[in-house]
Parts: C-alpha cells; structure tokens; sequence
C-alpha cells in the first residue's frame, strides 16, 4: 500500500525510503508546518500535505503503512493522538515509530527540543495496552552513544554545569560535525547495529528506540 510519513518535517526521511523502491505505492508527507512541505516538494517528494492528521484524507489512499519519526515524544498526550491516527487507518496497517529512549538521559536539550519524556520498554507496553494495536517489534538503537550523550549533556548537568540555550545550540552544531577517522568509527558501529536489528534481534539500551506495531 501507500507509506505516510507524519509530522515528518522537511520530507528528509519519507523521501530516503522512496529512493529505496521497498513498494511500489505512493509516499506521502503530512506536514503542519509550511516550511517543511516546502523543502520536501524541493527534495522531490510529490505527495505532500500542508495539514495535520486530522485533515488529512486517508480514504483517498490505500495507507498500509504510517511513519511516526521523532514525533510523539513531543505530544503531551500520545495516546490520544495516537489513537485518532490507528482509528483512521485499516486493520493492518503497520506504524513504525522512533522516539528518544531512556529518562536516565533526560537533559536540558530535550526542553529545549520541546520533548515531554523519553521512552523505555515499560512505556511500550502502555502504549500497547491502551490502543488496538499488537507490538511486532521493539529495540533500543544509537547504543554507541549512550557515554557520549551522558558524558557531554547528563553528567554535567548533575554537577550543576548548566548552559545556556544559546551555549547549548552551538555545542550541539558542533557535535554533530564529526572528522573522518571518527565517522568511520560510527558507520562501523552503525552497520553492526543495524545488523543485529535487520536479523530481529533486541538491543538492551541505546539513545533511540525504533517499535513497530500492526492495527488489529
């Protein structure tokens, strides 16, 4: 079926899996904000929506599959929204959702990200129990940079060294700026992660956790 990517921002990852060719439906960006359909339209996505879930017309589409990328964690209440996307889709329809994990991370960037929480396996089942849906699969990933997040964001913090948001952005920037030698460290890291996570297998921990749930 159709693969829709909600709030998925500038379109970056919905247009990563077309160039993929994983189905030969439609990939589709539902987008509130303007500025994000707009960089997704110049990245070549064609099926893009201006609108929240809510406006968006799912029956003129055959959806099999919803892509909730880094989203929920800013919802105050993802159950309720949650719930009002599984009711729109059919019986199923498969959501694959990431989201920031382990509240022993917790750190002034997530404010300033506007997240309310980070996740665990306990909240996955909660998220199970209350929706009709059935977990097909869940694990922690990015477990190489669990010391780098606590060492650089949490530890600091617990020692009372808190930055400023201003400081904050700029050290991020430059976080991400990584050279050669130590990209192709990470890429190492992240093909045999991946790995284990394309046999199925479960990581016990990582700053990241990708679930997988079909609708009943």
């Amino acid at each position: 079926g159709d693969f829709i990517d909600i709030g998925g921002g500038n379109g970056y990852q919905v247009n990563y899996l077309r160039k993929q060719g994983i189905i030969n439906g439609k990939w589709i960006l539902c987008e509130p904000g303007m500025s994000g359909c707009i960089n997704a339209v110049s990245r070549g996505v064609v099926d893009v929506y201006n609108c929240s879930y809510e406006d968006f017309p799912f029956s003129d589409f055959n959806i099999g599959a919803v892509g909730l990328f880094d989203v929920i964690e800013h919802i105050k209440d993802p159950i309720s929204f949650l719930k009002g996307i599984i009711d729109r889709v059919a019986v199923g329809t498969k959501i694959y959702i990431t989201v920031p994990a382990l509240q022993s991370l917790w750190s002034e960037v997530d404010v300033i990200s506007g997240h309310f929480k980070r996740y665990n396996y306990q909240d996955v089942g909660e998220l199970e129990s209350k929706l009709s849906v059935k977990l097909q699969y869940r694990s922690y990933f990015f477990s190489y940079y669990v010391p780098f997040l606590f060492g650089l964001r949490v530890f600091p913090e617990k020692l009372g060294f808190k930055q400023t948001h201003e400081q904050i952005g700029k050290s991020e920037k430059s976080n991400h700026k990584a050279n050669l030698t130590v990209n192709g460290i990470l890429n190492w890291l992240h093909r045999k992660e991946l790995s284990k996570m394309v046999r199925g297998e479960n990581l016990n921990f990582g700053t990241s956790m990708l679930l997988v749930f079909i609708k009943e």
